[in-house]
């Protein structure tokens, strides 16, 4: 396998702490199996349709649970971002966007917030 680098960003940690024990000794294994091979098909990675990022999967802790994963193809580089129930986890990924930040070098994980028709019509009025 080539080289991969694995990740894990603050606010997986922050999600991880308040899941059920149960579920943190199965996220931990999760993270065992994720580490010795990433493309596991027992990891079921599922691509997330996320509006505003094309990096985004998920990978099946149990039945009930998933953990986010943004995956750099061209690096090599799996960076584990979140871990909740199913559709919570999915809705936390689809208001997402992860980039590296061209100045500093490191990962800046954004909030997408929805813009209404009128705020967005508003917004375009000032930035003409």
């Amino acid at each position: 396998m080539a080289n991969i680098t694995i990740a894990i960003y603050s606010d997986f940690l922050s999600a991880f702490t308040k899941l059920p024990l149960g579920i943190q000794n199965k996220t931990n294994n999760f993270i065992k199996k994720f580490k010795q091979n990433p493309k596991d098909p027992g990891i079921n990675l599922e691509k997330i349709f996320n509006p505003y990022d094309d990096k985004f999967y998920s990978g099946r802790v149990d039945k009930t649970y998933r953990v986010i994963i943004a995956i750099q193809e061209k690096t090599n580089t799996y960076v584990l971002l979140w871990v909740d129930h199913h559709d919570e986890a999915y809705k936390w990924a689809n208001t997402k966007k992860i980039e590296v930040n061209k100045l500093t070098g490191l990962l800046q994980l954004y909030d997408i917030l929805p813009v209404k028709v009128e705020e967005k019509a508003m917004l375009n009025k000032v930035f003409d």
